[in-house]
């Protein structure tokens, strides 16, 4: 398969001399750039730092350069994008050629504007966001790459671009992932698999099935993705085999995408660098598995993207007429963007499952918690211990092998592995080597991998939900400073003191950095932090990890180096503690039965969804027992404390839309909301009904010649009653409020809440 050129090719540099002198300006002051810049214009250049030299562009590069090497952030922590401009157009010339001067100075400046700050709000952004705007400039620009023949660039620059052509790149922009859409990666992957294996004999079939006996093994048609045949994907399986395409993960075989990547998109600027994911007709078996599917976690039909997200996109588009200023040969046709907004674009985005997050039932949480606290009560301290002794051992040896373990802690594993005694079985089960019964021994702690798995999606749990803050929030957080005071809150002397979480507030800031914030945090939950906290220190003196790595942090299973964990692993652990604890599992409506797997998500927002959907109150004892608040007011308080404004706002929402439906709620003032409704519904009265009791009512309201006319559902939705009650909500036209009052009973003093829907007239 083909590199990432064809063949080897040194890049000419068009202006050497620009590009040379253009290299000498980053060490200059201000005043002296700029009068340098005005001197260069003669041979070529912008006149412009932001243009011909901007500061992100490093080691070196600058406007001329045939390679990019772009930096985004700050100098000690930001994103690095390389951008190499060698690339062969659809006529077999390069990019780079004399002839093609013009078309690549216009690519290149139209990069060089989406970061430019005078058509950015006159400012920079952060590290993601400049990366991630910057990354909607390549897409657009592989787009008419790839589409070189149809818009002839070479010859009429961007004159071709029409506003159905721009609609058309806005719909596949938008379909998650772009890698499908936009790249039209699994189609491509097909017709180029077919072609190299086309010359696959059933005679290389059978050699190959004697050396991987799962090779003619493929999963169920109704879950491949590729558009092959079976015998098909036999030959791109053997082909792919015989190739060495395959490297072997617990067990699985896995085929590598990047060599795929580079060869199919080598011809493009950020195609080299998709992320796309494996197909698992092409793969030797499941990787990851839960015992169960998952409950969905959203219950709402919303757009697949954004009006933030499309924006951005929309916005790097709106650079295209600034071409104009600058090259006479762009020719870009103005009107073409000129009706394009993000609504009519959204009104064409096809719709999916996306909405407001499910609300997780109370009894899950509370026993996920109650369970997760025994299980590192019972385990933190000889899981973490065992897997430090043996990371130590395998790091220790002269090789650093991969290994899969199963059976006998001694048997088939790397002789420094495990050597130390211990009470786990083996290291852990490869995934092919699974029995049916295998969750069943899961649970058993059979494995050291697994267990260390589930302590620490255990930790995840209770910190995830005790502190309400975002996946990203927790993934960075720093070991050393993470907890205020950096005190032992095990130790007595420490017991009345009031924990804080300090954290980067992960939608705060600026590109410089983050706003480090910080919010209180129950006694429990310090104690956890600080179990941690003492592991992360201890895999730092044995040499396992840096000084600075975050506080989570998770172990390969393959080589039992530390690493930091990322959202995946994240997810994985969570998923984990719930296959263990045994959340509880629920039959679907299509007759599937799924497990209740939470997600960091939705634990943000429990405390609040609890506190006021609790009927009659009785949840709220055990949620202020939990916490350890002395009565309701301050837990509500502890609630308004941790909870963002704007998840809290949703959570008002989601409330008044149930009570308002089941027509059964304790809230004071709902009928006063109901009124509103109707109004703007125009109906007398709201309830919940299933569709088929819709159904038969309107047959009999039918039969009785009461209503001639069609009925329109989604006038009618939960989803229509949500929108019109968040939208009371956020115009401050009702707010939801807790009203509490003291109770003298023979017992003593209580506290007594009732909720009550504020509403203010206009």
């Amino acid at each position: 398969m083909p590199n990432r050129r064809a063949k080897n090719i040194e890049a000419k540099v068009e202006n050497p001399i620009l590009a040379e002198e253009l290299s000498k300006l980053k060490g200059m002051r201000y005043y002296e750039q700029r009068m340098r810049l005005l001197e260069l214009v003669s041979i070529g250049a912008g006149g412009e730092a932001d243009i011909d030299t901007p500061d992100w562009l490093i080691e070196g590069s600058n406007i001329e350069s045939p390679l990019w090497v772009c930096w985004f952030g700050t100098e000690k922590k930001g994103i690095k994008i390389v951008v190499d401009f060698c690339i062969q157009l659809y006529n077999g010339s390069m990019l780079t050629d004399s002839v093609n001067t013009t078309l690549l100075k216009i690519i290149k400046v139209f990069l060089v504007l989406q970061i430019h700050p005078r058509y950015n709000g006159g400012s920079r952004r952060g590290a993601d966001a400049e990366a991630q705007i910057f990354r909607h400039g390549l897409h657009f620009v592989d787009w008419l790459l790839m589409g070189g023949e149809r818009f002839n660039i070479t010859q009429c620059g961007l004159s071709l671009i029409t506003e159905s052509d721009l609609v058309e790149y806005l719909l596949l922009n938008t379909s998650n992932p772009i890698s499908t859409y936009l790249y039209v990666y699994p189609t491509r992957l097909a017709i180029e698999l077919k072609r190299l294996s086309s010359k696959i004999t059933i005679e290389d079939a059978i050699d190959t099935q004697e050396q991987w006996h799962e090779c003619f093994e493929l999963i169920d048609i109704a879950d491949q993705t590729l558009d092959m045949s079976k015998d098909d994907l036999i030959r791109a399986r053997v082909w792919m085999y015989r190739n060495g395409y395959y490297i072997k993960q617990f067990g699985v075989l896995r085929y590598n995408s990047a060599h795929f990547i580079r060869s199919l998109y080598r011809n493009t600027l950020g195609g080299v660098r998709l992320a796309v994911r494996t197909f698992d007709e092409l793969n030797g078996g499941v990787v990851w598995k839960t015992e169960y599917p998952s409950v969905p976690i959203r219950n709402e039909v919303t757009p697949t993207v954004s009006s933030k997200t499309l924006g951005r996109i929309l916005r790097a588009l709106k650079k295209l007429p600034i071409l104009n200023n600058y090259f006479k040969a762009a020719r870009f046709d103005s009107q073409a963007l000129a009706k394009i907004t993000v609504k009519t674009i959204l009104s064409k985005v096809s719709e999916k499952p996306k909405g407001r997050f499910r609300s997780l039932p109370g009894e899950v949480v509370f026993n996920l918690v109650r369970a997760s606290y025994e299980y590192i009560r019972k385990n933190a301290f000889r899981v973490m211990s065992s897997v430090t002794i043996n990371s130590v051992a395998n790091q220790g040896g002269k090789t650093k092998r991969a290994f899969n373990i199963i059976g006998a802690p001694f048997e088939n594993m790397n002789s420094k592995i495990m050597a130390q005694p211990s009470i786990f079985s083996a290291w852990l089960i490869p995934y092919t080597e699974r029995q049916s019964d295998y969750f069943e021994l899961f649970r058993s702690d059979y494995c050291l991998y697994d267990s260390y798995t589930v302590l620490m999606g255990a930790y995840i749990s209770i910190i995830g939900l005790l502190t309400a803050r975002r996946q990203i929030e927790l993934l960075n957080l720093r070991a050393n400073t993470c907890l205020l005071p950096n005190k032992d809150p095990y130790l007595s002397e420490n017991k009345s003191i009031q924990y804080e979480l300090l954290f980067d507030g992960g939608k705060t800031g600026n590109r410089h950095g983050k706003e480090l914030m910080r919010v209180t945090v129950p006694t429990m939950v310090a104690k956890l932090i600080w179990d941690l906290k003492r592991f992360h220190a201890n895999c730092y003196k044995a040499g396992l990890i840096s000084f600075d790595t975050p506080l989570f942090i998770y172990i390969r299973p393959d080589n039992l180096s530390f690493r930091p964990m990322d959202a995946r692993v994240f997810n994985n652990c969570l998923s984990a503690v719930c296959d263990y604890t045994q959340t509880p599992v629920v039959t679907l409506e299509n007759g599937t039965q799924a497990r209740f797997y939470v997600r960091q998500h939705q634990m943000r927002r429990f405390f609040a969804m609890a506190f006021f959907s609790s009927a009659g109150f009785k949840g709220l004892d055990a949620l202020r027992a939990f916490l350890g608040h002395s009565d309701l007011e301050h837990l509500y308080n502890y609630i308004l404390e941790i909870t963002p404004g704007s998840m809290l706002e949703g959570v008002k929402v989601e409330c008044i839309t149930d009570a308002i439906l089941k027509n059964e709620s304790t809230i004071e003032h709902l009928d006063e909301v109901k009124y509103m409704l109707c109004e703007r519904l125009g109906c007398r009265d709201i309830g919940a009904k299933s569709y088929s009791e819709i159904c038969h009512g309107l047959k009999e309201a039918a039969d009785r010649g009461d209503i001639v006319a069609d009925f329109d559902f989604a006038d009618f939705s939960y989803g229509q009653i949500y929108a019109d009650v968040a939208k009371l909500v956020q115009s401050h036209r009702i707010d939801l409020k807790p009203d509490f009052a003291m109770l003298t009973t023979e017992d003593g003093s209580t506290f007594e809440m009732k909720l009550s829907v504020k509403v203010r007239y206009p």
